[in-house]
């Protein structure tokens, strides 16, 4: 038991906290965010397939949709009413969405890559660590919550997202679902990006 959690706290770190210290301290330079995105799934593919996660294990069902739809549902109008509420107290400015550099690297795709790393792989994986469903929530809100901090607004932004990551969390803790996660995922990061959270784009700074 000791060593798989050791191992299983080896991927934790190498995978989600290595790339945030990188980028955070210069030595990943932030236009390289995506490939190591794509480089960290690519791995966790790997392991996925080594440990012979199933479909289930992994959140992609059908089985709970019904029953699952109404908490994701509550989820996406609070983070919206939350992402609102912070951009007026923050005067933060509006933009032309389908200008925006995140947008055109297609949000739904990220959305799904980040639900997918951080909810159906790092969940499990947090779960082999300890058996505290808010250790593990919490944990993984903070992580998520760490990932946005090469964006503009890195102060706010980390809160926003630690926020909606726990949120997140807990809503996959309970009703673990893939396709809904993405789904939610995609339309909060849509109105995120909208009001100038995690963007690059100059008219935000």
């Amino acid at each position: 038991m000791m060593k798989l959690k050791t191992k299983t706290a080896t991927q934790i770190g190498t995978l989600f906290v290595l790339p945030i210290i990188f980028f955070y301290f210069g030595n990943i330079p932030i236009q390289y965010n995506l490939y190591v995105l794509l480089a960290v799934t690519l791995i966790i593919v790997g392991i996925i397939v080594t440990e012979q996660w199933s479909l289930k294990d992994l959140g992609i069902r059908l089985d709970n949709i019904k029953k699952s739809a109404s908490w994701y549902l509550l989820l996406v109008a609070f983070a919206i009413v939350t992402i609102v509420v912070l951009a007026r107290l923050l005067n933060q400015n509006t933009q032309d969405i389908f200008s925006n550099v995140h947008f055109q690297y297609v949000f739904v795709i990220i959305s799904f890559l980040q639900e997918f790393l951080f909810r159906s792989f790092l969940i499990p994986k947090l779960k082999l660590l300890t058996a505290s469903p808010t250790l593990v929530i919490v944990s993984n809100g903070i992580l998520f919550g760490l990932i946005h901090l090469i964006f503009a607004n890195p102060l706010s932004l980390f809160v926003l997202s630690t926020l909606l990551g726990v949120g997140f969390a807990y809503v996959y803790y309970y009703r673990p679902n893939l396709i809904l996660a993405t789904i939610a995922h995609s339309i909060i990061n849509f109105v995120a990006v909208f009001y100038c959270f995690a963007s690059f784009n100059p008219s935000c700074l």
